[in-house]
């Protein structure tokens, strides 16, 4: 996409969809995030927390331009998710933790399919990134959502 189209379209996307609010560092004031880009493929957003001090929101530099963050409060972590096939069976997601002034990253969490014999499984692999390198924590089998 040439880039005068992508800010065309991004600007477009942005006045389509307004705030959407949520609490993602779990302090019970309202932040919310805005849709900045959207394709076939995927979404990103910007996200704003309230600042009580200032009385503001303020642009989060480590959520802002990620894939759909959204926060899950009983584990107060904050996932950012790319659904891929299977009815979003399949998926890579970061996950985030507030630690009282910043978002830190905590794991990434990639679920697959392996098919046995005539059957698709699912595995969620999780890794944390340790001295620098990525580093797989946990394997398991899951059940995709809409299997529950």
């Amino acid at each position: 996409m040439k880039p005068i189209l992508a800010l065309l379209l991004t600007a477009v996307v942005s006045q389509a969809n307004p705030k959407q609010p949520f609490d993602f560092n779990f302090d019970g004031h309202e932040d919310y995030r805005v849709l900045t880009f959207s394709n076939s493929k995927s979404s990103l957003f910007d996200v704003f927390i309230f600042d009580p001090k200032s009385g503001k929101h303020v642009k989060d530099a480590v959520l802002s331009g990620t894939i759909y963050p959204t926060p899950d409060p009983k584990a107060e972590e904050v996932r950012c998710q790319f659904t891929g096939g299977h009815s979003g069976a399949l998926f890579v997601a970061d996950v985030y933790r507030w630690t009282g002034e910043k978002f830190e990253y905590v794991r990434n969490e990639r679920q697959d399919s392996i098919t046995i014999g005539d059957q698709i499984h699912y595995v969620l692999a999780k890794s944390v990134i340790k001295e620098g390198k990525p580093l797989v924590v946990s394997i398991e089998t899951a059940k995709p959502h809409w299997a529950e």
